[in-house]
């Protein structure tokens, strides 16, 4: 949207900017004196877009899971979750040089009308109190139907203290009437910053 300052971001998917909230952005986790369309970005330059009615910045650590199901026909299917069961995997928050490894979630052969889950593990290794949302690319499968915690992806926020741990549960439910067959493939990505 043209406005007397230059170009405004109003909306991406669902997010439009209404009364305070809006779409802001930082740079390298500054926030500009310029609006992003005239903003002059340089090799290496980091940009976090936020929306809300303020961007959240510090120190920040990501952690990102791949996703992939395989839709292989309609109806039911006996099971109605996916997954390998089994162990928790973890995603660690460390504010430090060191880094986890990420989980995989890879819930196999589906049918629609299948909810697939799993839980994740969040932790808080740092010293810092970390405010976490998440964030889905990839397939729309994965983009218009998974969740966390019962939330859609999108409304997902979590605050961890130093050494708290949380258990998340990660959704995907395959509508009925999906369409689509074969492989579908996204990421979820998890980032933390620190209060």
């Amino acid at each position: 949207v043209e406005t007397s300052y230059g170009p405004y971001l109003k909306r991406i998917n669902e997010d439009t900017a209404e009364g305070m909230k809006g779409w802001l952005y930082a740079v390298n986790m500054e926030m500009p004196d310029v609006g992003a369309a005239d903003y002059a970005l340089r090799d290496g330059d980091e940009v976090l877009w936020q929306f809300g009615e303020k961007i959240i910045l510090g120190e920040k650590k990501e952690t990102s899971i791949p996703l992939e199901v395989v839709i292989d026909g309609e109806g039911q299917s006996n099971s109605p979750s996916g997954g390998s069961g089994g162990n928790v995997p973890e995603v660690s928050f460390v504010l430090a040089a060191q880094d986890g490894g990420a989980p995989s979630f890879a819930f196999g052969s589906a049918k629609t009308g299948d909810a697939l889950e799993q839980t994740i593990k969040l932790s808080n290794n740092g010293q810092k109190t970390l405010h976490i949302e998440s964030v889905v690319q990839g397939d729309a499968l994965f983009r218009e139907n998974l969740k966390v915690d019962g939330k859609d992806w999108r409304t997902f926020e979590a605050d961890l203290t130093s050494n708290q741990s949380k258990n998340a549960n990660v959704e995907v439910k395959i509508p009925s009437a999906y369409k689509e067959r074969g492989k579908r493939s996204g990421t979820l990505t998890f980032w933390g910053v620190a209060q």
